[in-house]
C-alpha cells in the first residue's frame, strides 16, 4: 500500500502457533519525503493498559500514568533525559497484544504526550543526534505485533522464543553454580573511596561481617579503586602490594573476590595511549576517528568510554580480564555502569525498609553493614531476622523459579497480573510484586509510612506478619506495617486454607 510521494506500507503474516499471532509492519518513507513515519496505540480505558520499554522518566506503571514526549528511544541518565540506562525495544498491553521494534528503526518514542495524549506513540525519524549514521537514508519504521489470548500466554510465548533463540550463544558458558551462588550469597560492596581502599580494608571488612554472627559469607565487591587509574586493569601496586596472599585467606574465610569494571578509561590510565591508537574508544559524531569523546565518571574529571561495538575492543578487554583471573583466582566481575557516587550512609528508617525490601529480591547487596549503626539494636535485630527469613525461606523459592526462568524465560520476580491475567485489579498494582507464583510482596516505600492498602489475588494466602489466613480477591485498605516489619504473603492450597469467604472491599 502506498501513500503518493509520502510513503509506502508493508504488512505480512509470520508463521503463526497456536495460540500466537505475529505480523510484520513496515513503513517507509518514500524519497524527497518529508514525512516521518508514526504509529500510535490508544492506551488506558477500554483500550489497556501498556507496559514495557524499559526505565522511563518517573517510572509509572502503567506506562499510561506517566508522561514522556516524543523523543530519541536511546539510553541516558534518568533525572537528565527521559529514557534510563536499560531499555528495551519492546511494548506489552493487557488486551493481549505485544510490539516488538526492530533494532535498526531510528526509534522516537512518547507516551501520553501534548500531541498524542494517552496514546503510546512510535516514529522512525533520522536526525543529526542519535541516528545521524542514519541521516542519508530514508526513515523505516519497521517492527512486529503480536496477539494472543491474554497478555500471561502472550508474555510467557514471547518470552520462551526469545530465550530460544539466544539460547546457543550462552548455553555452553552457563554455570549454574554461579547463578545459584548470586541468588543466595549476599554481594558485600566496600564503600572506600580511592585511596581508602587498602588489602587493610578488605582484610577488616571480612571480619566484621563474620564478627556479626548471622551474615552469610558472600562475594566481596571492590569498586574501581582496587586499580591506580580505572582501565589500568592491574592492583595498586601501593595498596595491594601482597593482594595474592589476601584473596587467598579470604577464600579460605569462605568469600568470593568481585572486582568492579566499567566501560571507562580514565586519560591518566597507562593504557590509554594504546587505547586512543587502536581506536578502541568512542569518538565525537562527525570528528577525526582518531580523536576520542572524553567524559566525566563518579570522582574522573577526564574519561574515555569503551566502544564495546567493535570485535577488537571486546577481545583486549576480555585478555585483560581473564590475566587477573589467571594471576590473582578472581572469582567474577561486576560490570558498573552507574555514573552516581555512593558512599553516604542512610537514615535508619530508610535502611531498614531497602533491608526488608532487599531480602525478596534475586540478589541482596551491602553497601553498607547493619554493624555501622552502632547506636541502634533494632537494626542488627533486623538484620538477623531478615537473614533467617531470606535463608530458610526465599532462596529456596529464588533457586526453584531459576530453574524456571532459564528453561522459559519466565522472569523470577513478576507482576500481579502473571498471576491471575482476567483480574482487572492486577494491572494497576505498581507497588506490589510476587516471586513466581507463590510468595507476594507488599513494601513500605515512602518515609513515615506504617500504614499501606494492599490487594491480594484470587486465591488463599498466608499472612507473613501474624499467620492469619486470607482469601482472595481482596483489598486491605489499612492494613499496618511497623518499622520492622514488611507485607508478604505465601500462596497456600485450597485443601489447606480452611479459612471462609472474606467479602472484598469494593
Amino acid at each position: 500500500m502506498e501513500w503518493i510521494h509520502k510513503a509506502r506500507f508493508y504488512l505480512k503474516a509470520e508463521k503463526n502457533q497456536s495460540d500466537l499471532r505475529c505480523y510484520r509492519i513496515t513503513w517507509l518513507s518514500l524519497p524527497n519525503s518529508s514525512y516521518d513515519p508514526t504509529d500510535c496505540f490508544e492506551e488506558g480505558g477500554p483500550y489497556g493498559h501498556w507496559y514495557g520499554g524499559g526505565r522511563t522518566l518517573g517510572m509509572a506503571w502503567p506506562v499510561e500514568l506517566g508522561r514522556v514526549e516524543m523523543s530519541p528511544f536511546v539510553t541516558g541518565y534518568i533525572g537528565r533525559q527521559r529514557w534510563g540506562a536499560t531499555l528495551r525495544r519492546y511494548f506489552l498491553s493487557s488486551m493481549g497484544v505485544a510490539i516488538l521494534v526492530d533494532p535498526d528503526t531510528s526509534l522516537y518514542v512518547s507516551i501520553n504526550d501534548q500531541v498524542n495524549p494517552n496514546k503510546l506513540c512510535l516514529q522512525a525519524k533520522n536526525d543529526d543526534f542519535a541516528y545521524y549514521k542514519n541521516s542519508n537514508r530514508n526513515p523505516s519504521l519497521n517492527y512486529t505485533i503480536c496477539v494472543s489470548s491474554n497478555i500471561k500466554t502472550l508474555h510467557s510465548e514471547l518470552s520462551r522464543k526469545s530465550l530460544w533463540d539466544q539460547r546457543s550463544e550462552w548455553q555452553e558458558s552457563v554455570d549454574n553454580k554461579e547463578i545459584d551462588s548470586l541468588l543466595i550469597e549476599p554481594v558485600y560492596q566496600i564503600a572506600s573511596q580511592d585511596q581508602n581502599l587498602t588489602e587493610a580494608t578488605v582484610q577488616n571488612y571480612t571480619e566484621n561481617i563474620i564478627a556479626l554472627g548471622f551474615l552469610k559469607q558472600g562475594h566481596v565487591l571492590l569498586n574501581e579503586h582496587w586499580q591506580p587509574h580505572v582501565g589500568d586493569f592491574k592492583f595498586d601496586p601501593v595498596r595491594f602490594s601482597t593482594m595474592k596472599d589476601t584473596i587467598r585467606m579470604i577464600h579460605r574465610r569462605g568469600f568470593r573476590i568481585t572486582l568492579s569494571v566499567q566501560p571507562f578509561i580514565e586519560t591518566e590510565s597507562e593504557n590509554f595511549p594504546h587505547t586512543v591508537k587502536e581506536n578502541m574508544l568512542i569518538t565525537e559524531r562527525g570528528s577525526d576517528k582518531r580523536i576520542p569523546a572524553l567524559t566525566r565518571y563518579k570522582s574522573l574529571l577526564s574519561a574515555g568510554m569503551f566502544d564495546v561495538t567493535s570485535n577488537k575492543t571486546v577481545h583486549w578487554l576480555q585478555s585483560k580480564l581473564r590475566q587477573l583471573v589467571a594471576e590473582y583466582n578472581i572469582d567474577s566481575f561486576f560490570l558498573d555502569l552507574d555514573p552516581s557516587k555512593e558512599a553516604w550512609l542512610p537514615d535508619k528508617e530508610l535502611y531498614i525498609r531497602w533491608l526488608q525490601l532487599s531480602t525478596f529480591l534475586p540478589v541482596i547487596r551491602y553497601s553498607h553493614l547493619p554493624s555501622e549503626y552502632t547506636t541502634d539494636k533494632m537494626v542488627l535485630d533486623l538484620a538477623r531476622n531478615l537473614t533467617r527469613l531470606r535463608e530458610n525461606t526465599i532462596n529456596e523459592l529464588l533457586l526453584k523459579y531459576k530453574k524456571e526462568a532459564l528453561l522459559t524465560g519466565a522472569p523470577l520476580i513478576r507482576p500481579l497480573w502473571m498471576l491471575d491475567p482476567s483480574d482487572s485489579n492486577c494491572y494497576t498494582v505498581s507497588n506490589e510484586f510476587l516471586i513466581g507464583e507463590e510468595l507476594l510482596v507488599a513494601p513500605i516505600l515512602n518515609p513515615g509510612t506504617f500504614e499501606r492498602e494492599l490487594y491480594l489475588p484470587a486465591g488463599f494466602w498466608r499472612d507473613g506478619i501474624d499467620g492469619s489466613k486470607k482469601r482472595g480477591p481482596i483489598t486491605l485498605p489499612h492494613y499496618r506495617v511497623q518499622l520492622h516489619e514488611i507485607a508478604y504473603f505465601r500462596k497456600i492450597p485450597e485443601n489447606a486454607a480452611g479459612v471462609k469467604r472474606v467479602n472484598p472491599t469494593p
